[in-house]
């Protein structure tokens, strides 16, 4: 088993900045669902919101895992893939994000990647961005499984949750805190825009559609592993989407102190659960049948009922309703498991001991 990390304090309550960059990330795509942009402020909502959420998931699932350990992790998997399976049917155009999600969690409860030391981390980091690369030019020679393809291609979503473990330990060595309006920082942050901006102006430039098109089969080769498509699994496309993600939620640090201001995005983010799958389901039950694209008073109507929904509802409760029932089962399932390897540990114990 690769190295792990040595045991440093778990974080207590919630991290604020990181709840607002959530809330970002459930506006962005509540927009990009419904009132999509044109020009170069829409491309930033093609394949960023997604990415962020996934990120984010990383960093909240390392957190889950230091307080609960891999079982809560593992359950909370298998309940987001139950979940994606039941919407799907009912959400219409937009295609849910929570079995890839759901799926991550699985995968890295079970090697217990949040353990793994940065160094092993950093390394099955780099080994996903490139496998993802490859599995792109298979994909556009032949036709793999919907899991492999975009738009959520899962050996992207695993890098992706894999950057939020390493901004997640990042922030452990700092115990969970980042200075306030550090010059670092702000240029970590500068360099993420940068970034983002020349992966965003790259889709003009590595052009994968063209090389299938015309059939060469170098060319599918190179724009295929470097494809800058947004939700292509690309490189381009990764590690662009990669630095925006974490630049948004490093800002969101850097800036954010209190939530005196952002008490709305703060409340919005801890309820994500929520919020998403009453977007998906309200969004699939207007547009199903319809063949519009933009639907400007259901987004305004969405974002409203968000915002003030969630800001009421964590006036009175710690947690969001859906975020409460998954972490009761997540517990209670885990709680379970552990007692029944507690049993078994102590018989054989017993067994052997006299």
């Amino acid at each position: 088993m690769p190295d792990t990390v040595q045991h440093t304090p778990a974080v207590t309550g919630r991290i604020i900045g990181v709840d607002v960059a959530r809330g970002i990330a459930l506006l962005a795509m509540i927009i990009a669902h419904l009132y999509p942009l044109k020009g170069f402020a829409g491309a930033f909502l093609e394949g960023f919101p997604s990415a962020l959420f996934a990120v984010l998931s990383g960093i909240s699932m390392t957190i889950i895992f230091s307080k609960r350990g891999a079982v809560d992790v593992f359950i909370r998997g298998v309940i987001l893939v139950l979940i994606g399976i039941v919407v799907t049917p009912y959400a219409g155009t937009i295609i849910v994000v929570l079995k890839a999600l759901g799926i991550g969690y699985i995968v890295f409860a079970l090697l217990q990647i949040p353990r793994w030391s940065t160094k092993w981390v950093s390394f099955g980091f780099i080994v996903l961005l490139a496998v993802s690369g490859i599995v792109r030019v298979i994909t556009l020679h032949t036709t793999l499984h919907a899991l492999l393809r975009e738009p959520y291609p899962i050996v992207m979503w695993l890098a992706y949750m894999a950057a939020g473990v390493l901004f997640a330990h990042w922030l452990r060595a700092n115990n969970w805190q980042v200075t306030p309006f550090s010059t670092r920082g702000f240029l970590a942050a500068a360099a993420g825009v940068v970034i983002s901006v020349l992966g965003v102006l790259a889709r003009d430039w590595v052009d994968s559609a063209y090389a299938v098109a015309t059939r060469n089969n170098l060319g599918i080769a190179v724009h295929g592993f470097l494809d800058a498509k947004p939700h292509s699994g690309g490189l381009v496309d990764g590690l662009a989407t990669i630095a925006g993600s974490l630049t948004i939620i490093l800002l969101c640090l850097l800036l954010v102190q209190t939530d005196r201001w952002v008490f709305p995005l703060k409340a919005m983010g801890s309820m994500a659960l929520t919020v998403y799958l009453g977007h998906v389901i309200s969004a699939g039950i207007i547009n199903r049948g319809h063949i519009a694209t933009q639907y400007p008073e259901l987004a305004i109507a969405t974002v409203v009922v968000a915002v003030v929904g969630t800001s009421i509802w964590a006036m009175f409760f710690r947690y969001g309703p859906l975020e409460y029932v998954l972490g009761k089962v997540a517990r209670t399932g885990s709680q379970a498991v552990n007692g029944l390897s507690g049993k078994r540990s102590d018989n054989h114990s017993s067994n052997h001991g006299g």
